[in-house]
């Protein structure tokens, strides 16, 4: 990843300090794993019906993090979402606070900011 960085930012004008990963399913588990290691490179990561698949090498330092997450997904289940939010809830000194969930079969919408 640092070599990807080097050379993007070789060849580009880039805020270095506005780098941020994100990814889907299994991509957002890998962007956990680089704000984890690498998180004095970015300033927040944003994860789509993640997981943690290889760790959290590093995994001490604050870092921006948003996340959802299907509460039926059946391949990566909401549990493993949630281990992820409350990693970097205590890692940024965060409290949870969870949204009202639909029941299966139930025509809900919910909104939590």
């Amino acid at each position: 990843m640092d070599a990807i960085m080097d050379k993007i930012e070789a060849n580009l004008c880039v805020d270095t300090t506005q780098r941020y990963t994100t990814g889907f399913s299994y991509g957002a588990g890998m962007s956990y794993t680089l704000a984890c290691a690498r998180a004095d490179k970015f300033r927040g990561v944003a994860l789509y019906a993640g997981a943690q698949l290889s760790g959290c090498d590093g995994g001490s330092k604050p870092v921006a993090f948003w996340s959802t997450h299907g509460i039926f997904d059946n391949v990566l289940p909401i549990s493993m979402g949630r281990a992820l939010r409350d990693h970097f809830l205590q890692v940024n000194g965060c409290q949870a606070k969870n949204a009202p969930e639909p029941t299966s079969g139930q025509d809900a919408r919910c909104r939590s900011y």
